[in-house]
């Protein structure tokens, strides 16, 4: 039985197609693949940033209602 694969970016057909993502994949050709994996790079740096910026928040957030150690907060080691 034959195989056919279409691009999930532009609809072309593929002889073989690049899987890109992690929890739903999708199959590219060469250029949309190059678009696909420039959106999940540009998602991950602002996931990034955010995490950092969460993290700042929280230890804020920890030295005000922690009291500076004295008080044992839920879920702070």
């Amino acid at each position: 039985m034959a195989a056919t694969y279409s691009c999930d970016g532009c609809g072309g057909n593929v002889a073989k197609p690049k899987v890109v993502g992690a929890v739903l994949k999708r199959d590219y050709c060469e250029a949309c693949a190059k678009n696909a994996e420039a959106f999940l790079a540009a998602l991950e740096d602002n996931h990034a940033h955010f995490r950092e910026r969460f993290m700042e928040i929280r230890q804020q957030l920890i030295n005000v209602h922690g009291q500076d150690g004295k008080f044992k907060l839920p879920d702070v080691a």
